[in-house]
């Protein structure tokens, strides 16, 4: 597929959004404070606005005040003269930050401004849906605060709808900023289950923790902030589809090839079913792995095949990673060759994997899987670098039993 090709698909699948958004400005809150032919700006409160655009579902973007500088979260499809229109909203320094880089949060806007923020994450979509930006690309940091001036924004990665989609989570006034990571009430889940579960645990985390009552998202026609009981039951309904327990239907209309789609607990969700398959498969493995505790890797190296019997093993945001102590000897030959093989025998089945074992791309994966799984920092230190964190890449599991002929999953 073309360069030229995916972006259209990219462009087809945010108008397909739309058909669940209603164009209705009039349920905004606050004072209308700018209007032209591309967009209307509301007042939220004194020192926020919300943005709303007309061509792809009501598709918005925030300018958030400090005392100092501003930011502005997303610059939606096309609308002329946003920097001149922020301006005269705005006067402190406006520094412009994308929740993601689909082209209705990243349009031709974005060329009015000489940076923009992204999570490094999305760069994977930069070729089609932001191919033309002149100005410099920097990176966000998940956890990092954006300080304005007596109000601070935190930057919280919610990968699920893109692999970087980020949120932004102003503590003091109890609420945040969310994009298209949890869908408007329309998920377009571009990733996997696994991914949005980390997700919404995560984020329900902080919600609880700091006392956010809402999150302001990406699609914003004054009744569908995502609330915590959203994150809830994106979760319910997650693991459900995940167990078989809920049916998504086909989706015929799907773009991108998000061919199914489920709706219940008032959440609906796109996704993609040989996605879900893969998911299903990678969750039958893991849960073996761990209902045995016990079970042997081996590095496929002829002169020390057999290294140790070890027990830590997480699935986390769709991947399946070992963290394990880091042994000159076990680096060395994972380093000259990832290829391994994990054991394990729960008395009735033997299981068999056949995988590479490597590095993690992101850079703080480690830390990422322990704030995830707080019971693993007894055993493990982000900062050790006597630990390491791989995941499995290109795998191949077979079952085995007495009874039955092998069966073989591929993820």
């Amino acid at each position: 597929m073309t360069i030229k090709k995916i972006f259209y698909c990219a462009i087809v699948l945010m108008i397909a959004l739309s058909v669940s958004a209603q164009s209705n400005t009039s349920q905004l809150p606050g004072k209308e404070v700018y209007k032209d032919n591309n967009v209307v700006f509301h007042q939220i409160d004194k020192h926020t606005w919300v943005g709303t655009g007309h061509l792809m579902a009501n598709k918005s973007l925030y300018l958030i005040e400090g005392k100092k500088k501003s930011i502005l979260l997303d610059a939606g499809t096309k609308i002329d003269n946003l920097d001149k229109i922020v301006k005269r909203i705005s006067s402190r320094p406006i520094t412009l930050i994308a929740t993601h880089v689909h082209p209705d949060h990243t349009g031709s806007a974005i060329n009015y401004f000489p940076e923009i923020y992204i999570n490094a994450a999305d760069t994977v979509n930069i070729p089609f849906c932001m191919p033309n930006y002149k100005g410099k690309i920097k990176y966000l940091k998940d956890g990092e605060f954006i300080d304005l001036g007596d109000r601070k924004i935190e930057v919280v990665f919610t990968p699920g709808h893109t692999p970087g989609s980020t949120s932004f989570i102003d503590k003091d006034n109890g609420y945040g900023f969310s994009g298209d990571s949890f869908g408007s009430g329309n998920l377009l889940l571009g990733m996997d289950f696994h991914t949005l579960i980390s997700t919404c645990k995560k984020m329900n985390s902080i919600i609880q923790k700091d006392g956010i009552r809402f999150l302001y998202p990406g699609h914003y026609f004054g009744t569908n902030v995502e609330t915590p009981q959203r994150i809830k039951d994106m979760i319910t309904l997650s693991n459900d589809v995940l167990t078989g327990k809920v049916e998504g239907k086909e989706n015929p209309q799907g773009m991108m090839g998000l061919d199914r789609i489920v709706n219940d607990y008032g959440v609906r969700i796109n996704y993609n079913e040989k996605q879900l398959k893969k998911s299903q498969d990678m969750k039958e493995v893991y849960d073996f792995l761990k209902k045995c505790g016990h079970y042997f890797l081996a590095t496929v190296d002829k002169d020390q095949p057999h290294v140790r019997p070890f027990g830590t093993i997480e699935l986390f945001e769709g991947k399946l990673y070992i963290q394990t102590g880091k042994s000159k000897k076990v680096a060395k030959q994972l380093a000259e060759n990832p290829k391994a093989e994990i054991c394990a025998f729960d008395g009735k089945q033997w299981l068999r994997v056949e995988t590479s074992l490597v590095e993690d791309c992101r850079i703080e994966a480690k830390r990422h899987m322990l704030d995830s799984y707080p019971e693993l920092k007894s055993m493990y230190s982000a900062d050790d670098p006597n630990t390491e964190v791989l995941y499995m890449k290109e795998t191949t599991a077979t079952f085995y039993s007495f009874t039955e002929n092998p069966k073989t999953l591929k993820f």
